[in-house]
């Protein structure tokens, strides 16, 4: 059997990480209006934004509003 490292977060950083979802979504947004979907200053907040989703969800959290 393969081992696993399992990493735990308390409450406090599982907000920091869906603070900084919302943030960045937002962002996200604000970019898409100014420069739209395929721009490369869109393209790398939204690969941002899957790394915080990403990262999120290894924890398992939903990325869910509060």
């Amino acid at each position: 059997m393969k081992d696993e490292v399992i990493f735990m977060l308390d409450k406090s950083q599982n907000d920091h990480i869906l603070d900084n979802i919302e943030l960045t979504r937002n962002e996200m947004i604000k970019f898409v209006k100014v420069y739209g979907l395929t721009h490369h200053k869109t393209i790398q907040i939204s690969q941002k934004l899957d790394r915080l989703l990403n990262l999120n969800q290894s924890f398992g959290f939903p990325a869910e509003n509060k």
